[in-house]
């Protein structure tokens, strides 16, 4: 089985060397609307497994990074499966707690910024 949407994302994947992997057509198609058609690095397997035939497309075009959007609990359910659930849901700083500011300004001014 092929991927849906691969025709139209695949140039995009190559250059990015990124895919994202959603479960249904409608989330790709979500995707090229919220992103653009020139920025589409989505497809779909069209179910919930994802095929060895399907992974060679990708890395054929040269991915080097995948991103799995299945649904949640899908996603629950294996990591508990192979023993990585416990591991991601520990806690852990990321760059937003620890780069942004204690009160950040939502709409500065020229001045204020200078000021800052």
């Amino acid at each position: 089985m092929n991927l849906y949407g691969f025709n139209v994302s695949k140039n995009q994947i190559s250059t990015l060397k990124k895919a994202i992997i959603f479960e249904s057509e409608k989330s790709v198609m979500l995707y090229q609307s919220y992103f653009g058609i020139e920025n589409n690095i989505a497809v779909a397997c069209c179910g919930s497994n994802l095929s060895v035939h399907q992974m060679q497309l990708l890395l054929d075009c040269g991915t080097e990074e995948v991103v799995i959007a299945f649904d949640k609990q899908d996603i629950v359910d294996i990591a508990e499966k192979i023993g990585t659930y416990e591991i991601s849901i520990q806690p852990y700083e990321d760059c937003c707690t620890t780069f942004v500011a204690k009160h950040p300004v939502t709409k500065p001014t020229l001045k204020s910024i200078c000021k800052s």
